[in-house]
C-alpha cells in the first residue's frame, strides 16, 4: 500500500498517494473513496498499478470523504477543484492529467479551463455536464436512510451479475468513504453542478468515454474543441479492461508541447 500523505487546502488537510514514477502525471478523482480500503481488492489494485505503470498516479480522498477532513460545508465546486491544486502542489507537480469518474469529471473540467497551464489533459468516465435526476430530493432521502445497506448498493449494479466478495468489498467502501448523512450532503452537492456554460473553455486534449452515441456524456464530447470519444460500457473503472489501454495512448500520445492561452476568467469576463 503506497504511504498516505496529507495536504493543506486552506484549513482542510486532504489524504493522498503516489504510485509509479511515469513521465506524466495523472490524477484520479473517483466519485466515492478510501485511500486504505482501495488496497484490499485485486480489480482496484491491478488498475491503480496498471496506470501507474506509465504514469505517477496521484490518488486522493476528496475533502469530507475516506481519510481527509470532514467540515460540516464541503463549499462550492470551486473549493473543490482547489483541493487538487492543493495536492498538485504537495508533490511538485506543474501538468498533470485529470481523469474524473462520472459528475466528478465536471470537477476535472472546471480544472482545465481555470488552470489550462497546470493542465495536460482531461479524462472523464460516463460524465455528464449537468445532472439529470429529475426528483434530486427522492434520492437524497433514499441516501441517508439506505446508505451502507447492502441491499442498496447492490441493487445500483444492475448491469452484471452480483459478486457477493466483490460486493462485501464495494459495500465497505462505501461505508468507510463517507457515513449516510454525508452521502446525502455528496449527492446534494452533485445536484447544485453545473458545468455547460464552461465547456466551451476547455481547449486542452479531452479523453470522453461514453456508453451510448447520442446520450449525455458522448454530447460533452462533441461540445469539447480537442476530445478524442471511446464507447465502453459503464461499469467502475476497474472492471472495464478497454479503458486502460485507451488512457495510456491518450496520454502518451498526444502534443503536450502547447500551453492554452484561453483561461475561464476570459470566457467569464
Amino acid at each position: 500500500m503506497p504511504v498516505t500523505r496529507y495536504a493543506r487546502s486552506g484549513d482542510v488537510a486532504i489524504a493522498y498517494q503516489v504510485v509509479g514514477t511515469g513521465p506524466i502525471d495523472l490524477v484520479f478523482v473517483p466519485m466515492f473513496s478510501n485511500l486504505v480500503w482501495y488496497w484490499q481488492h485485486p480489480l482496484p489494485v491491478a488498475f491503480f498499478r496498471e496506470l501507474a505503470s506509465f504514469s505517477r498516479l496521484i490518488l486522493l480522498d476528496r475533502r469530507g470523504m475516506g481519510l481527509s477532513d470532514r467540515p460540516r460545508d464541503l463549499g462550492p465546486l470551486e473549493t473543490r477543484m482547489d483541493d487538487v491544486r492543493a495536492v498538485l502542489d504537495a508533490v511538485g507537480s506543474e501538468r498533470a492529467a485529470l481523469f474524473g469518474e462520472g459528475p466528478l469529471g465536471r470537477l476535472c473540467l472546471l480544472f482545465a479551463a481555470t488552470y489550462p497551464e497546470r493542465t495536460e489533459g482531461v479524462i472523464t468516465f460516463g460524465t455528464l455536464p449537468r445532472p439529470l435526476q429529475a426528483d434530486w430530493s427522492a434520492r437524497v432521502r433514499e441516501t441517508r436512510t439506505s446508505w451502507g445497506d447492502w441491499d442498496y448498493h447492490a441493487a445500483w449494479e444492475v448491469e452484471r451479475p452480483v459478486d457477493p466478495e466483490y460486493m462485501d468489498w464495494w459495500v465497505n467502501l462505501c461505508r468507510l468513504a463517507v457515513s449516510p448523512s454525508a452521502a446525502a450532503q455528496h449527492e446534494r452537492s452533485i445536484e447544485d453542478t453545473d458545468v455547460s456554460d464552461i465547456v466551451s473553455a476547455v481547449r486542452v486534449p479531452a479523453l470522453v468515454f461514453y456508453e451510448d452515441v447520442g446520450d449525455e456524456a458522448w454530447q460533452l464530447g462533441e461540445q469539447l474543441s480537442n476530445a478524442q470519444m471511446v464507447p465502453l460500457d459503464m461499469l467502475s473503472p476497474w472492471e472495464t479492461p478497454e479503458l486502460v489501454p485507451a488512457v495510456k495512448r491518450f496520454l502518451l500520445d498526444h502534443d503536450r508541447t502547447g500551453v492554452p492561452d484561453s483561461v475561464l476568467a476570459t470566457l467569464l469576463a
